[in-house]
C-alpha cells in the first residue's frame, strides 16, 4: 500500500484511519511516500563565461542543494514520518511492515499526482491510499483534486480516497 504524506492534517487523518485498517488486517506492508520539490533557486545558476567560474558557481550550486536536501529530510523525518510511524505503531503496525520513500521533484511547478501514479506504477502496488479536502462541484470540475487525478490515471490498483471533515469552497 503507497501512503502519500503532506504533513498536513488531512494526511494525518488518513495515517489514522489506515492504522485501524491494518490493525484488524494481517497487516500487509506500508510505504510513506513523500515528494520533495527542490527549489528553483537550486536547480541552475546563470551560467558564466569564464570557465573557471562557471566550474566554482556549478559547485557552490551543488554543495547548497546538498546542504538544502539533508536539511529538508530531516525536517521531513521529523514533521511527517516519525508522526506517521508513532501513529501507526500505536494501532498495532510492526515498524517492520513500515517503508519509507520520498522522491525529489526538480520542475518548477511540480505535478504531485502524476509522481504519485508514476510510483505506483513502477512498483506495483496494490493500493494508493490519498486524503481529500472537501471542495465544490465547481472547483472540483474546474482544478480537480490531486486524489481525483490519481483515481482517474492508476490501473491495476485501488485507490482509496478518505475525504476530510473540513470543506473548501475556493
Amino acid at each position: 500500500i503507497l501512503l502519500p504524506l503532506d504533513g498536513s492534517e488531512i494526511s494525518r487523518n488518513v495515517v489514522e484511519q489506515m492504522g485501524e485498517i491494518l490493525h484488524r488486517s494481517d497487516g500487509g506492508e506500508i510505504t510513506l511516500y513523500h515528494i520533495i520539490s527542490i527549489p528553483p533557486i537550486l536547480l541552475e545558476h546563470g551560467g558564466s563565461e569564464n570557465p573557471d567560474k562557471e566550474r566554482s558557481l556549478g559547485e557552490m550550486l551543488r554543495k547548497g542543494r546538498r546542504r538544502w536536501l539533508q536539511k529538508s529530510q530531516r525536517r521531513i523525518e521529523k514533521e511527517i514520518f516519525a508522526p506517521a510511524k508513532r501513529i501507526l505503531r500505536e494501532k498495532g503496525m510492526r515498524k517492520s511492515a513500515m517503508k519509507i520513500l520520498t522522491k525529489l521533484d526538480a520542475y518548477e511547478h511540480p505535478d504531485v499526482a502524476w509522481d504519485i501514479v508514476t510510483e505506483v506504477r513502477a512498483n506495483g502496488y496494490c493500493a494508493v491510499v490519498l486524503g481529500r479536502k472537501k471542495r465544490t462541484a465547481l472547483r472540483e470540475l474546474l482544478s480537480g483534486s490531486v486524489a481525483s487525478k490519481v483515481d482517474q490515471h492508476v490501473e491495476n490498483c485501488a485507490v482509496w480516497i478518505i475525504n476530510s471533515n473540513s470543506h473548501s469552497d475556493v
